[in-house]
């Protein structure tokens, strides 16, 4: 099984007394792995090196910020991966739970000729 955020965006942990959605959690533990194997002692060093202020990076570690695309592939290059390495961790579903299929109607090949 896979994660999926339709199903398990709902999951949330309190964190201070605050609760926080499980994805941003495992998004934020995932930041702070990658920014320790790459180096970046503190959470202030790197934040300056990714062009980001220091306690918006505290927030996205914990969990209680929630970034953009833009701030994703900006973290990923701050960190020279890839911006699906950042996704890597996401917990699969359990067993009992059966993820959402979204089935899409065919589309034309947006460049084919008509």
């Amino acid at each position: 099984m896979t994660y999926s955020p339709l199903i398990d965006s709902h999951r949330s942990t309190k964190v201070d007394g605050v609760s926080t959605p499980f994805h941003r959690i495992v998004f934020g533990d995932r930041l702070r792995e990658l920014r320790k194997a790459a180096g970046w002692r503190s959470q202030e060093a790197f934040a300056h090196h990714a062009g980001l202020d220091r306690t918006y990076v505290s927030g996205l570690e914990r969990g209680r910020r929630n970034p953009t695309l833009d701030i994703i592939v900006k973290l990923a290059g701050a960190l020279g991966v890839h911006p699906a390495e950042l996704f890597k961790t996401m917990p699969s579903t359990t067993e009992d739970e059966q993820p959402l299929s979204v089935h899409l109607p065919p589309q034309k090949d947006r460049y084919e000729q008509i």
